[in-house]
This record gives C-alpha cells, sequence and structure tokens, in this order.
C-alpha cells in the first residue's frame, strides 16, 4: 500500500496527468515532490509517536489517512485540490515505515533481520508490480485512487482486529535484546556520530536517485513505446524487477559483508544511469538498464534497514527509522520537481536529465566512503573493547 501510492500518479505519467488538470508538466513534478516533502515531515513524529504509544496505533492511522487523502485524490476536481490530497497522502505514508519497520525488526532474531527486511521489501514491492497496472485500467486513474482508499480502510480494520488479539504490537515496547558492541559505542558516542551521518546521507541521495528517476522512467517508456505489451505493463515488470532487488539485498544483508556491498550498490547506481544516458536510441538497452537501475535502488534499501537496526537500540527503534526518512526523503523532495522542470524546458533531453542524476549519484560514493572507513573503525574500536573484557575476565 505504501509504496503503491508512491508510483501511483507518476505511472499516470506526467503528461496524461498535466492534460487531465490543464496544467503543465512542471506542476505534476510539484505534486509529486509534495509527496515526498510531506512524507518527510510525517516521519519523525510517526517515530516519536510509536515509541511513545505503540507501533500497532501508528500503523492503524496510517491506513485510515491513507484511505482520505486517496479518495481527495479520486475526486479532486482542481490542480491545486490534487496536490492538496497527494501531499496527504505523503503524510500517511510517511506513518508507514518507522511503524512497520520497528514492527519487523522486534519481530525477529537479529541473525535474521537482513532476511526479514528483504522479504519486508519483496512484499512491499507487490504495490510497485500492480498500482501502475490498477491506475492504467478502462476504469481511469480516479478509479485506481479509490480502490486505493477502499483497500486502506480494509488494512485499518485488520490492523485493529490483529492489536486487539495481541497479533500485533499496540503498546510501546521496553528494551528486550541485550545491546550488540555496536550500539553500545553508538550509546557512548564511540566513533558512530560519523558514521551515522554518512550512511543517512548515502540513504538522501539514494532516495534523490529514485524519486528523479520515476517520473522520467515512465515518460521515458511513455516516448520510446514498447513492442509487445502495454507501456503500463512494461512499468509495473521494471517495478516487479526492483521489488525482487530488496529481497536479494536482504540475503546480502546478512552478515558483517553488509557495509562493504552496500558501498557496491552505490557505485554501480550511477553508472547505470550514465549507461542509461548513453543508449536511448538503442531498441532493448534502456529496458534493461532501467530495470538495473531500479534493481539496485531497491537492493540498497534492506541493507540501508539492517544497518540502522545494527546501530540503534530497540527502545528507540522507531525514532531510528523516522530519522532515516526524514533525512532521505528531506534530500529527496526537490527531485520529483527539478526533474519535471527540466523535462518541460525545450533544451534538455532525456539523455541529460538521466545524465545529472548519474553526477548526483557520485555523492553517495563518496558517502558510501565515508561510511565504509567509519565501520572499519567501529569495528576496531569493538574489538579491542572485548580484548580488554576478556583481559580482565582472566585476571
Amino acid at each position: 500500500m505504501c509504496h503503491g501510492t508512491k508510483i501511483a500518479l507518476p505511472a499516470i505519467t506526467l503528461s496524461v496527468a498535466a492534460l487531465e488538470f490543464e496544467v503543465g508538466e512542471p506542476e505534476i513534478g510539484l505534486a509529486i515532490s509534495a509527496y515526498t516533502l510531506a512524507m518527510a515531515l510525517s516521519s519523525v513524529p510517526a517515530g516519536l509517536l510509536g515509541d511513545r504509544y505503540g507501533q500497532g496505533k501508528v500503523l492503524a492511522a496510517f491506513f485510515w489517512l491513507l484511505a482520505v487523502a486517496a479518495t481527495g485524490c479520486a475526486m479532486a476536481p482542481t490542480f491545486s485540490t490534487l496536490l492538496a490530497s497527494h501531499a496527504l497522502l505523503g503524510l500517511a505514508a510517511g506513518l508507514f515505515h518507522p511503524a512497520g519497520l520497528s514492527l519487523v525488526s522486534l519481530s525477529v532474531e537479529r541473525a535474521q533481520l537482513g532476511r526479514a527486511m528483504g522479504t519486508f521489501g519483496l512484499i512491499g514491492g507487490l504495490g510497485w508490480l500492480f498500482v501502475p497496472v490498477l491506475m492504467n485500467t478502462g476504469l481511469g486513474w480516479r478509479t485506481g485512487f479509490a480502490i486505493l482508499a477502499f483497500a486502506g480502510v480494509l488494512g485499518a480494520f485488520v490492523t485493529h482486529v490483529l492489536m486487539a488479539r495481541g497479533r500485533i504490537l499496540a503498546d510501546p515496547v521496553v528494551e528486550q535484546q541485550k545491546p550488540s558492541s555496536a550500539q553500545k559505542l553508538a550509546a557512548d558516542g564511540g566513533g558512530t556520530k560519523l558514521l551515522l551521518v554518512s550512511v543517512l546521507f548515502a540513504m538522501g541521495i539514494n532516495a534523490f536517485l529514485l524519486d528523479g528517476f520515476l517520473p522520467m522512467f515512465s515518460e521515458t517508456v511513455g516516448k520510446l513505446g514498447t513492442w509487445v505489451v502495454e507501456e503500463y505493463t512494461l512499468i509495473s515488470c521494471v517495478m516487479a524487477v526492483g521489488a525482487i532487488g530488496q529481497y536479494i539485498g536482504g540475503i546480502l544483508a546478512r552478515d558483517h559483508f553488509a557495509a562493504s556491498r552496500y558501498a557496491v550498490l552505490l557505485v554501480l547506481q550511477p553508472l547505470t544511469l550514465l549507461g542509461l544516458a548513453y543508449s536511448l536510441d538503442e531498441p532493448a538497452w534502456p529496458f534493461m538498464l532501467m530495470g538495473s537501475f531500479a534493481f539496485l535502488n531497491f537492493m540498497t534499501q534492506p541493507i540501508e534497514n539492517k544497518l540502522l537496526a545494527v546501530y540503534t537500540s530497540t527502545r528507540r527503534r522507531a525514532m531510528a527509522f523516522a530519522l532515516k526518512f526524514v533525512v532521505a526523503l528531506a534530500i529527496a523532495s526537490p527531485a520529483g520537481w527539478m526533474v519535471a522542470t527540466l523535462y518541460g524546458a525545450d533544451d534538455w533531453t532525456f539523455a541529460q536529465i538521466y545524465r545529472l542524476l548519474a553526477l548526483t549519484g557520485t555523492l553517495g560514493i563518496f558517502a558510501g566512503y565515508l561510511f565504509l572507513r567509519q565501520t572499519r573503525r567501529v569495528a576496531e574500536v569493538g574489538a579491542r573493547e572485548r580484548a580488554r573484557s576478556l583481559y580482565k575476565q582472566r585476571g
């Protein structure tokens, strides 16, 4: 539901949505950016509320607010109404991840956390897969939003029932797990501040690339055309590849090499976008490279979630995930408006926009380098602490 709402408006494409409301592409890009900014604004309150009152209650609030916002999008008579409703949809989406990721991280053993995050992302990918189809049926895109609203109401009722039966945590949690050495170092300020800053910045660059890619990706498919399947079907297939990437990312996050793999993925993303920029005249390569970028970008997400869980305490888990999303989405919020504005200009082409996104991705490479250095430093400090503790025990 959450991932589906993010792709719903871009799946209509900038051109079609602009024609529907008699505005330009930059205005539709502004509506997409409003979603992202609103999602960032609600992430920290969602984390605070989850830690204080219980993640299950925040999860129920997500479904209710989603239903209201999707109804507003479905019935929007003017662009101003669409803009406000789409921003409200972003506020709803911001409630989800701090609560949802906290519930997942608190439900499995630490050794299984990476795979659990990958499975979480894979199921979330159902939204990426089906919502583009839902928004492009013969019933029209407004019906698609109406169906999302109905599903939101259904999700809210199910959440309330599961909380009443004790299947979903309804109340705040206390510290349930013995803190890891990494968490102890984080609590003591043992060299982890730069680590957390660098990984949060890398997450922000990842989010910026994705938010810039989504509207351009749909528009590119529309302009290039397809041979065998409908355009929205191809969009869904590329998003499905990305969802599989989340599951693979969960597998890659299973051990202490997760940070190194994450750094490699940060390098591969801008290279893929650069390859896409130079292959748009080819018959099949653009579609394969768009799928590759979605695969790589989505693959980073469960690794990021695993790394945050490693360096934060159980009691503040929701707030940690909220911090991730507020930083990432704040950095990413201008992306939709920026690429839509450039696309609406006469002297900017798809290739130039993808090259600009690739250049932005190099900032993520630098952040990944700092992050990798700090993880090694923290590991060395942890090893010295364990050796000192063992020495004391042996007298």
